[in-house]
């Protein structure tokens, strides 16, 4: 079955490298993807925090993808804690609904990219097809559709706070990287008709088996 997202969850934002400003009377906690997007600068990776504010209800860092193919670029990758989006959908909870410290829900962060992939009537259920077929290889999420036939990847992390290592952050979105560039190109390949399903499928597990697998020790 294909995973599939409201799109609602993918704000269309243009990202553009700027100095970011914290304020200091803000606690660290709130402030994680403002301290993140820091490090990235430091290392050359293209980042926006966007805060809190009247029109953002929830704190997100989007990123653009480095070293992507020039078929999949821009990719843009949007970071954000699912708890707050489901404090947004459903309301705060009780205040007596986590008393026990023990109880305490645990904090998920999602690594999203809405892919520059065209789906056609045509071509949809061929896409859904490979998407299927290429998920079972991938070992850091996977590929789906959201309700308008949008292809995306999409990685989920549960932590049990919200501090966030950022060489993890870094590893993830270079794993993520890797699978857009042995699979996504793929999806795109046939998505454009470049590719038949069959080639699309052959090319990226081929690759992919050649990449990961190291190649056998001559005695």
């Amino acid at each position: 079955m294909i995973n599939r997202v409201p799109t609602r969850i993918m704000p269309a934002k243009s990202i553009s490298a700027k100095k970011i400003e914290v304020k200091k009377e803000k606690p660290l906690e709130e402030n994680i993807f403002a301290e993140l997007g820091k490090v990235l600068d430091f290392l050359g990776v293209e980042n926006q925090y966007v805060p809190i504010d009247q029109k953002n209800k929830m704190e997100q860092l989007l990123v653009k993808l480095k070293n992507i193919d020039t078929s999949l670029d821009p990719t843009v990758m949007e970071i954000v804690f699912l708890n707050d989006m489901f404090k947004i959908a459903e309301g705060e909870p009780d205040e007596d609904e986590y008393k026990d410290e023990d109880e305490q829900p645990s904090e998920i962060i999602q690594f999203f990219a809405k892919l520059p992939i065209s789906t056609t009537e045509s071509n949809l259920l061929g896409i859904g097809n490979i998407i299927l077929r290429f998920n079972p290889y991938i070992n850091l999420g996977g590929f789906g559709l959201t309700e308008e036939n949008e292809v995306y990847y999409r990685y989920c992390l549960m932590r049990e706070n919200r501090q966030i290592n950022s060489l993890m952050v870094m590893e993830i979105i270079d794993m993520a990287v890797f699978f857009l560039n042995i699979l996504g190109k793929e999806i795109k390949c046939y998505s454009e008709g470049d590719k038949t399903i069959e080639e699309a499928l052959t090319s990226g597990l081929q690759n992919l088996v050649n990449i990961t697998v190291p190649p056998p020790i001559e005695e």
